[in-house]
């Protein structure tokens, strides 16, 4: 642990900060900073957030957040060229203690002073997303897997994964449902096979499920099968299975 904590010091010393980046297992990604509490005053946290999927863009928005908050620690509404509007968000402790470990652990704290980086652009917003100016609650299925204490109570591996499109990410209607592996789904809204490459995203199965719960009922078929529903009548919610 002592090398760890020079490390991170020897980043900060160098860069300002240092950046955690944890990848999605039973949770979606987050990404946090470690650093900033002695020139701001506080830490950033990015949850979520998976339209901006690749790990470039997420430094790229930690820099270009930092370097307007150097300027005006203040700054809640900030506008990065090619990458879209943020609000700067303060965070209810109970987050930041069970996301901010690393954090915690340098500063040998409790509770640090944190806010989250939100997007707010409509196009570039998905409902992994969670607002953490609010306490984080375990009916949060996304993200209740945070507390380590709740035991995995569900039949399919912790790290289920599921391909996904930005539009199921947004809250459209989902209308395809295949288990391929063990541990992986398909979970589309519209025609998954239609889908370009660029709008697909892996995230945890139980992103998809607190976005629609219905799934949850799905869980157990067997690797192979799958369901659909009528894409053209928003009204439809009855999942038939494929032949």
């Amino acid at each position: 642990m002592k090398d760890i904590f020079i490390e991170i010091k020897n980043r900060i010393d160098k860069y300002g900060y240092h950046r955690y980046l944890i990848k999605p297992h039973k949770t979606p990604r987050y990404s946090y900073t470690i650093g900033l509490l002695n020139s701001l005053g506080f830490e950033l946290l990015f949850g979520g957030g998976i339209f901006y999927e690749n790990n470039y863009d997420l430094e790229l928005i930690f820099k270009g957040i930092i370097n307007v908050l150097l300027k005006d620690k203040k700054s809640r509404k900030i506008h990065l060229k090619d990458l879209g509007n943020f609000e700067i968000k303060e965070v209810d402790s109970s987050w930041s203690s069970l996301m901010m470990f690393g954090a915690l652990d340098y500063y040998n704290l409790d509770k640090i002073n944190t806010f989250q980086i939100f997007p707010v652009d409509n196009e570039k917003s998905t409902l992994d997303t969670p607002d953490m100016t609010k306490p984080w609650v375990q009916d949060n299925k996304a993200w209740k897997y945070l507390d380590d204490t709740i035991s995995w109570n569900y039949d399919v591996p912790e790290r289920s994964l599921v391909f996904t499109n930005l539009n199921a990410l947004r809250g459209c209607r989902l209308t395809e449902y295949f288990r391929f592996e063990l541990n992986e789904w398909e979970i589309f809204s519209g025609n998954g096979a239609k889908e370009p490459k660029e709008s697909i995203r892996i995230v945890p199965l139980f992103v998809l499920i607190g976005i629609d719960p219905s799934i949850e009922n799905f869980l157990n078929d067997p690797v192979g099968k799958g369901k659909f529903r009528d894409s053209s009548n928003e009204n439809n919610m009855i999942w038939y299975n494929w032949e």
